[in-house]
């Protein structure tokens, strides 16, 4: 499982959805941080990373963009992987974890523009770890999810109008959660909700529920990428 896990963590640093994911992400988030040193108090240091919650909807498809055309050909190197001892569950955590690896160094290098804004606007030592936590969680959730769609697409563009569209309806059930009434319905939407349990977690106030809530998606879906790939992989059949 190491040896899979360095071999697609290679592949994001040397390849273009590697490369493109860290340059949009680093616009974003400078555009974010600019805004907050220049926005006047009305723009908090939560703001900065709300925004880039949102810009995650768009862009963490991009991080399993390749898995989805994996499949093709008789002499693909997927097709031996799958078919080498080590089981579907280790190559899917692995992925999983070059791809949550790859984006936490994306995400702490950022860290350096802090000493930056304070000189324009204070910042305490808590908020800031606690707002790059609570973005490593749903980064993980969102990559998860993306994976899945990665296992089930045939092509590029499938997958990640596939997962975006995805993540986005999850960014509107954070936001109609309240206005459904209590019952099945609304346990769903709570459940599926991520972005208001990242919310509940950046706020400052610990959130055992919103931790659950979180590390449950990345287990469903991450149990769900196993079904579909095995499927995938005995009949042939993608999206």
């Amino acid at each position: 499982m190491r040896a899979i896990m360095q071999r697609e963590f290679k592949e994001y640093i040397y390849s273009l959805r590697g490369i493109a994911f860290a340059v949009l992400f680093l616009i974003v988030s400078g555009i974010s941080y600019i805004r907050f040193c220049f926005g006047g108090a009305s723009f908090l240091f939560s703001d900065i990373y709300n925004e880039i919650s949102k810009a995650l909807v768009l862009l963490c498809p991009i991080l399993m963009m390749d898995y989805s055309i994996r499949t093709k050909g008789k002499t693909n190197p997927d097709i031996l992987l799958f078919s080498s001892p080590v089981s579907t569950s280790s190559i899917i955590i692995a992925r999983f974890f070059a791809a949550w690896l790859y984006y936490e160094i994306v995400l702490v290098s950022t860290v350096i523009c802090i000493p930056l804004i304070s000189y324009y606007r204070t910042i305490a030592a808590g908020d800031v770890f606690i707002n790059y936590l609570t973005l490593s969680l749903l980064g993980a959730v969102l990559i998860a999810v993306c994976q899945f769609f990665a296992s089930i697409c045939s092509s590029r563009f499938t997958m990640y109008v596939s997962g975006a569209s995805v993540l986005f309806v999850f960014y509107v059930f954070s936001n109609t959660e309240l206005l459904i009434p209590d019952g099945a319905s609304s346990y769903i939407l709570k459940m599926f909700s991520v972005f208001n349990a990242y919310q509940e977690l950046a706020s400052g106030i610990f959130s055992f529920s919103a931790v659950i809530r979180l590390l449950s998606m990345v287990f469903l879906f991450l149990f769900v990428s196993r079904m579909a790939t095995e499927m995938r992989f005995r009949t042939g059949r993608s999206i």
